[in-house]
């Protein structure tokens, strides 16, 4: 898997051996990843260029994290209609990531606590637990792309640290140097960083 990785994103990216590890490595395991670093090293459209060529956009779920998100908007929206007639709160966990078998999570670590909690007793019993409300999960993998790096992540409290803890790959991705020259190679692969 790793050489299919790695035609997929060579064609498009430069330094990206380490990520075609990463991702060949969670996909065969069916392991989750961080993959952190600075802004402007393409993590996201990596990860993008990696699901398309293999096929699995029509199975994967991208999700921001970020203000306002919610256990709500998590688990696929609120059952407004189970909340009116029967005052139970349920959720509509086939629309959410649960029910795809790959996962993106984008700045995942700038979520509120509770939503991380959430998350982590979901990663843990491998299944939405909410009163009677089972579903259980389809995820194989999830592929949270952050500028934290999971010490920092870790320092938001016993929530976060624990979550981290759910993502046993993880990535910085960097340049092995930032020198003229590896400048030069992304532009000759049509990229312009950004900060």
């Amino acid at each position: 898997m790793y050489n299919q990785i790695l035609t997929i994103l060579s064609s498009m990216f430069v330094f990206c051996e380490e990520m075609a590890r990463i991702l060949a490595l969670a996909f065969s395991a069916k392991k989750n990843v961080i993959v952190f670093g600075p802004g402007g090293h393409a993590k996201s459209e990596m990860v993008k260029a990696v699901i398309d060529g293999l096929g699995l956009n029509g199975d994967t779920f991208y999700q921001f994290f970020g203000e306002g998100m919610d256990e709500s908007r998590l688990f696929g929206g609120l059952n407004f209609r189970k909340l009116e007639e029967d005052k139970v709160l349920e959720y509509y966990p086939e629309k959410s990531f649960l029910n795809s078998r790959v996962a993106v999570f984008e700045e995942l670590f700038d979520a509120p606590a509770s939503v991380l909690l959430a998350l982590k007793d979901v990663l843990t019993s491998r299944e939405l637990r909410n009163g009677a409300q089972r579903f259980r999960m389809r995820t194989e993998v999830i592929i949270c792309l952050t500028n934290k790096e999971p010490g920092e992540i870790s320092d938001l409290g016993p929530a976060a640290h624990a979550l981290v803890e759910r993502f046993p790959l993880q990535l910085n991705l960097k340049w092995k140097d930032y020198s003229a020259a590896s400048y030069l190679s992304m532009s000759r692969h049509g990229w312009v960083v950004r900060s």
